[in-house]
């Protein structure tokens, strides 16, 4: 059963890695920009909303893969999967200028998709209103 954990512990990593790289350049391609709004908003939902009852930053993913890694008892001292992976890879700075960094990439990215995603749905509307 311990090699279930295993791959569910792998499974969440890398699931994890693409929820982070797909909200910090999704926005870039056109095709994919709602699909990342969907994710920025669902992202902030988790951060804000469940982290009112939760402690701020709350990532629902994060407390699924820590449960997982707790199974195995490989629980990590990290409270954010971002952290924990920066220092896994070698990059030792402060969990508090991590936290930082990463609220304030985000705030950019979260305002920039719903910039992106406001403008296409106007240019969209106005099309609708034109051809009628």
């Amino acid at each position: 059963m311990t090699w279930l954990w295993k791959t569910l512990d792998i499974a969440l990593e890398v699931v994890h890695i693409a929820v982070i790289v797909f909200n910090l350049v999704g926005w870039v391609f056109p095709r994919t920009r709602f699909l990342h709004w969907l994710s920025v908003n669902i992202t902030a939902f988790s951060w804000l909303v469940m982290g009112f009852f939760y402690g701020f930053g709350y990532c629902f993913l994060t407390d699924w893969h820590w449960q997982v890694k707790a199974s195995l008892d490989n629980m990590p001292q990290e409270s954010s999967f971002i952290t924990y992976f920066l220092y896994k890879i070698g990059l030792q700075t402060s969990e508090r200028t991590i936290d930082l960094f990463t609220a304030i990439t985000f705030a950019c990215i979260f305002l920039l998709s719903w910039v992106i995603n406001f403008r296409r749905l106007k240019n969209f509307t106005m099309r609708i209103l034109k051809v009628q």
